[in-house]
């Protein structure tokens, strides 16, 4: 999180505003993609997930009406930048002043008189397709997807170039849900990076899909780029930005991976304090470019700026400092090198020779292998933990007048059994997660329904004197993509969502007074359906008397409730 998140938002969102007066207004649509085990909330300013407030990248996704969090990004958005006639232009999307406003550009690359029609997000999913397929009223996203802004469509009436739903077309839908929208860097002033507009369109479509566990935790991101500048651009980069916030803030590390096309971020040990924290076994989150600008094709480089590098961390408005970035140099222009900080290693006996890179800490924290923040200079010297940003960046390309382009990235999470682990899971479902894009997204077939029940873990059956705040831990399934916890106490009843094979339960949150016995149970979810519910587990708070239990998760020995021990005991149902 920025360190001045508040400042921000009381003292630099006003300027923004009136910096943007001469033109279009700041857009003000805003939708939640939730359509699997993330709720990730969109703007259409070129920034994600913070506008000035609560940031939301929740994974686990908690129910409506609970308070969002724990998040994994604070904050993202895009910049672009790039040179035309050898002059440097940007436009960028970070904590305010944001760049990128509604509507397209027309072939002369001005932007709409009125960009207040254009302020608008749609979104369609497969369900509400099939609801329409099966006889129902469409929904109005459905009914007015405009494909006369550049939104794509499905032809199904056998004419091109038109959107005719009675006759059979149909929104591109992407995984299980889209959301389409269409923004454009000329409609006003560039107060922060301070450069004329690159005159580029840019349309956007955000997704996600439910089914195996990797897909279930990911997020997609597709922009389709169209320069409307009348003069061509060369020496461009298009990048992800990201402040990632790996719950607890301040104790993060940050990577890339070289063969996945990603940056990284991860906890720097197994526990994430705070309530804001994610508690034991921290998860990772790593953003990788699926699709690059042709003919660079999809590669990606990074550069990690912190606040605990002095003088180089959040780029300054009207410098060249963000282009500087976006094409892997610091602030100053030296560009990375592999050691330390991977600016300036002096003082530090680098195992080897610190030399110039675009990928900052591509070393394995997972065996200690090379250069990582784990690693700091070849003899497993650890770095101090921090508040990470990271940039992804896919470049250099140029493009001609009129010229169009997409580039794609997806933001996948993964819990593991440790830390540590958690970075290994994501590698691996990183790969799931590119070869199921290299497949096609549209029309996945479900994933069957478990066909086991999980195994309970911990805490043991019958445990007694267990802490208010207890982590509740089971062996997971492959195909699962998310599992059912149900919690029965005296006053309590409840089935929650969660992601991963633990969940840290807080029992006094929960209403469950201390010496309750507590009983629960986990079954499996995949886009298939739900798999069988596991034994049920006992415990309580304190040290009340529990027999082992009897049976599955549909009935139990009840051997004491609140008022006391029972003798002799009686069966119930769950």
């Amino acid at each position: 999180m920025h360190p001045f998140a508040l400042l921000l938002t009381l003292l630099l969102l006003a300027p923004a505003l009136q910096a943007q007066t001469p033109g279009c207004a700041l857009g003000n649509a805003t939708a939640d993609l939730a359509a699997n085990n993330v709720r990730a909330r969109l703007y259409n300013t070129g920034g994600l997930f913070w506008k000035g407030g609560g940031p939301v990248y929740n994974v686990p996704k908690v129910p409506e009406g609970q308070p969002i969090t724990p998040n994994s990004i604070f904050a993202a958005g895009i910049w672009m930048g790039g040179k035309v006639g050898g002059e440097v232009r940007m436009v960028a999307a970070d904590y305010s002043q944001w760049e990128l406003w509604p509507g397209p550009l027309g072939t002369d690359g001005k932007p709409p008189a009125d960009c207040t029609p254009y302020d608008r997000i749609f979104t369609v999913s497969m369900a509400d397709i099939a609801a329409y397929d099966a006889g129902m009223l469409p929904t109005a996203d459905l009914r007015d997807w405009p494909w006369q802004w550049g939104a794509p469509v499905v032809d199904g009436d056998g004419v091109p170039n038109n959107y005719n739903l009675a006759g059979g077309d149909r929104p591109e839908v992407l995984g299980d849900e889209t959301h389409w929208w269409v923004m454009n860097d000329a409609a006003n002033l560039h107060a922060s990076t301070g450069t004329p507009p690159l005159h580029m369109e840019v349309r956007v479509s955000a997704f996600a899909a439910d089914g195996l566990t990797a897909l279930s935790n990911t997020t997609f991101y597709r922009y389709r780029l169209t320069y409307r500048g009348t003069a061509p651009l060369d020496s461009a980069y298009f990048s992800f930005w990201a402040d990632p916030d790996l719950g607890n803030a301040t104790d993060d590390y940050v990577g890339s991976d070289t063969l996945l096309d990603m940056g990284f971020v991860y906890n720097s040990d197994g526990f994430d304090e705070g309530t804001d924290g994610y508690g034991n076994v921290p998860p990772a989150l790593g953003i990788t470019v699926l699709q690059g600008v042709r003919p660079m094709g999809s590669r990606q480089m990074g550069v990690f700026f912190n606040y605990d590098i002095g003088g180089l961390d959040n780029p300054r408005d009207n410098t060249s400092d963000w282009y500087n970035f976006i094409r892997g140099r610091w602030q100053d222009g030296r560009p990375v090198v592999a050691c330390g900080d991977g600016h300036n290693p002096a003082g530090l006996a680098c195992a080897a020779p610190a030399q110039p890179t675009t990928f900052m800490w591509p070393g394995d924290p997972v065996t200690g292998q090379f250069w990582s923040e784990r690693n700091a200079d070849g003899t497993g010297t650890l770095r101090p933990t921090g508040d990470r940003k990271f940039l992804v960046s896919t470049g250099p390309f140029s493009m001609q007048p009129g010229q169009t382009e997409e580039v794609a990235f997806a933001i996948v999470w993964a819990r593991g059994n440790s830390h540590l682990d958690s970075v290994r899971r994501l590698r691996e479902d990183t790969r799931t997660v590119r070869a199921l894009w290299e497949q096609g997204l549209n029309n996945l077939p479900p994933v069957a329904a478990p066909a086991v029940a999980p195994r309970l873990l911990s805490p043991a059956s019958g445990a007694q004197q267990q802490p208010a705040v207890v982590t509740l831990h089971w062996e997971g399934i492959e195909s699962a993509s998310r599992y059912d916890l149900r919690l029965r106490a005296a006053a309590l009843d409840t089935t929650l969502a969660v992601s991963g094979t633990q969940y840290t339960a807080d029992l006094a949150a929960l209403g469950v007074p201390a010496g309750t016995m507590v009983l629960w149970g986990v079954r499996g979810r995949t886009s298939g359906g739900v798999g069988p519910w596991s034994g049920t587990g006992m415990f309580t708070t304190t040290g009340a008397t529990l027999a082992t239990t009897v049976g599955g998760f549909s009935d139990f020995l009840t051997v004491a409730n609140s008022a006391g021990p029972l003798d002799p005991p009686e069966y119930a149902a769950f």
